[in-house]
């Protein structure tokens, strides 16, 4: 008697379940995905930062050289 109490699992509640399985496996995929292309898209942001910064640096001493050479053309 307590078997027939026990729920059976239908070919349709197993085809329910076994899509909900592929569900979640696509879905960890896709935020693994998802986690790479973030951790690829900070590194190339940080590498453009540095570049930026080595160039807003080099201008900012090129300017800061023209400035005294303009200083020092105008005291000769």
């Amino acid at each position: 008697m307590a078997d027939q109490n026990d729920p059976q699992m239908t070919r349709n509640d197993a085809n329910v379940h076994l899509r909900f399985t592929c569900l979640r496996e696509d879905l960890q995929e896709m935020r693994q995905d998802l986690r790479e292309l973030t951790r690829e898209m900070n590194i190339r942001f940080d590498d453009m930062a540095q570049r930026m910064d080595y160039r807003f640096n080099r201008q900012t001493a090129t300017v800061i050289a023209l400035a005294a050479a303009i200083i020092a053309a105008v005291r000769l």
